[in-house]
């Protein structure tokens, strides 16, 4: 299954370039960022901002979240994941990857973990590495878009 909506909630370095390489790909992009002004460029390049984190996962089956630290992907995940497919690729620990596989299951959401192992001008890039654990299922059903940024 090809995912042509994809949310990325995030966008420092690694969250813009991560939205970037989705959006050449021809993927349909929401995107969201405590603040604003950091949207801006991506949308001029066709990614759709949200008003609110929970419109933003709300947008799209396939939601990465690349923040500064867990406890911000732990605030900002709430009723509007039921259904979704969340993506962390937040650095953290695995105690904390386990926390939020946890968290996200009783919100209704399958959950997959992440480690980037590239620096944002690889994302996209047949150098970049990624690397998954989690729901195997929701993975592989994500496979092809996620292939997109490593």
């Amino acid at each position: 299954m090809t995912t042509t909506s994809v949310t990325v909630l995030g966008l420092g370095l690694m969250g813009g370039a991560l939205a970037e390489a989705l959006l050449r790909d021809g993927r349909t992009v929401t995107v969201w960022n405590r603040s604003r002004a950091k949207a801006g460029p991506l949308v001029a390049k066709g990614a759709v901002e949200a008003e609110s984190a929970e419109a933003a996962i709300a947008a799209s089956p396939l939601v990465i979240v690349c923040l500064s630290v867990y406890g911000n992907a732990e605030e900002i995940l709430g009723g509007a994941a039921a259904g979704r497919t969340i993506v962390q690729l937040t650095n953290g620990t695995p105690r904390q990857a386990r926390a939020m596989a946890g968290r996200a299951a009783g919100l209704g959401a399958r959950y997959v973990d992440g480690g980037i192992m590239a620096v944002p001008p690889m994302i996209g890039q047949p150098g970049a590495l990624i690397l998954y654990s989690g729901d195997e299922e929701a993975f592989e059903e994500h496979r092809e878009t996620l292939a997109v940024l490593g």
